[in-house]
C-alpha cells in the first residue's frame, strides 16, 4: 500500500481521496470551480485546502515534478534546436527577421550560460570560504568536519 502523500495526512480517508482528486485534477490545468464541481465541495473548501500548507507544498511538489519530467524530454531535444538556430542564422535565404531573432536567441543563451557559469564559481568560492571559517555563535556547530 503506497503511503499517503505529506500534504494529505491525518486526514478522514473520504476528504484525503477528495484532496487527492483535488490535486491530480489541479495539475492538469483545470479550473479552481471545474475542479471543486467534480469532487463535489465547494469553491470556498478548495480555496482552504489550497491555503492549507501541507496541500500546497504537496501541490508545488508535484507541479514541479511534472515540470521536470517535461523539461527532461525536452533537453533531448537541445542540439537539434541549437542547430536549427545556426542554419537560420547562417542562411542568406532566411528572412531579416527569423536571423536577427534566431541570432538574438543564440546570444541569450550565451549570456545565460556565462552568468550561470560565474553563479556557480561564487557559490563554491563561498562554499569553500565557509568551511574554512565557520560562523561562531548561537545556532552554529562549533566543531569542524576535517
Amino acid at each position: 500500500m503506497a503511503a499517503k502523500p505529506s500534504g494529505l495526512r491525518a486526514e478522514s480517508p473520504g476528504r484525503a481521496g477528495r484532496k487527492e482528486r483535488a490535486l491530480a485534477a489541479l495539475l492538469q490545468g483545470l479550473s479552481v470551480r471545474t475542479v471543486a464541481e467534480s469532487i463535489k465541495v465547494s469553491e470556498r473548501t478548495l480555496y482552504r485546502w489550497l491555503a492549507e500548507s501541507g496541500f500546497r507544498r504537496e501541490f508545488y511538489a508535484r507541479r514541479r515534478e511534472q515540470l521536470l519530467q517535461g523539461l527532461g524530454s525536452v533537453q533531448t531535444l537541445a542540439p537539434t534546436a541549437a542547430e536549427a538556430l545556426k542554419t537560420i542564422v547562417s542562411d542568406p535565404q532566411s528572412s531579416a527577421a527569423s536571423r536577427v531573432s534566431a541570432a538574438r536567441s543564440i546570444l541569450q543563451f550565451a549570456c545565460q550560460s556565462l552568468e550561470l557559469d560565474d553563479l556557480e564559481e561564487r557559490l563554491a568560492e563561498l562554499e569553500q570560504f565557509r568551511e574554512e571559517s565557520p560562523p561562531e555563535g548561537p545556532g552554529w556547530s562549533q566543531t569542524r568536519s576535517s
